[in-house]
């Protein structure tokens, strides 16, 4: 898995868990919106959509 998440960062692309990616977008600050909406300037994402993304991508498999 390390040898993947390396090769995507080389293309500007990182690969985390779901609970990494909260606590990467809490630790700038990305998150604060959920908390005070008033404060949201941008659209925020149809999670529901992503994750039937991610479900159609099927399972990951360790290698």
């Amino acid at each position: 898995m390390d040898a993947v998440r390396t090769d995507l960062a080389s293309l500007g692309l990182l690969l985390v868990t779901p609970l990494d990616l909260v606590e990467e977008l809490g630790a700038v600050g990305a998150l604060h919106c959920l908390f005070e909406p008033q404060h949201l300037y941008w659209p925020m994402p149809d999670q529901q959509r992503v994750s039937h993304l991610i479900h159609a991508l099927g399972p990951v498999e360790d290698g």
